[in-house]
């Protein structure tokens, strides 16, 4: 069963500042924010409930994911160099999260957790 997304589609599309398509939109934010909860990894942080929870760091990276995947449906990466727009590289970028964006989530995410053994762990 999904959880909910931490951003609603309404927020996208003012994020993007054009309407976006509802079935793109709802599984883009979707995955973005199943991508933001791996990476915090605290399913105890009540910021990770819903859009109604999620604080305005959290949603930001969200909304930013999401509309990357909405805004690229090829997936794909251009750069380009100079007045001609010669495209020298070309890459596939996924649902990721971008150097910046895990920097901006660190606060967030615990590192490790401690783990309690139980009877049968002493074998």
């Amino acid at each position: 069963m999904a959880l909910p997304t931490l951003a609603t589609i309404a927020e996208l599309s003012a994020y993007m500042q054009r309407e976006a398509p509802e079935d793109a939109a709802a599984l883009a934010l979707q995955l973005a924010s199943g991508k933001v909860r791996d990476f915090i990894n605290r399913p105890d942080l009540p910021a990770l409930v819903d859009d109604t929870t999620a604080t305005d760091g959290i949603k930001a990276v969200v909304l930013a994911i999401a509309a990357r995947v909405v805004g690229n449906p090829s997936d794909i990466r251009q750069d380009t160099m100079g007045s001609e727009s010669l495209t020298y590289a070309t890459e596939t970028i996924g649902v990721q999260l971008t150097r910046t964006e895990e920097k901006d989530l660190k606060r967030y995410r615990v590192r490790f957790r401690t783990l309690e053994a139980g009877p049968e762990a002493a074998l």
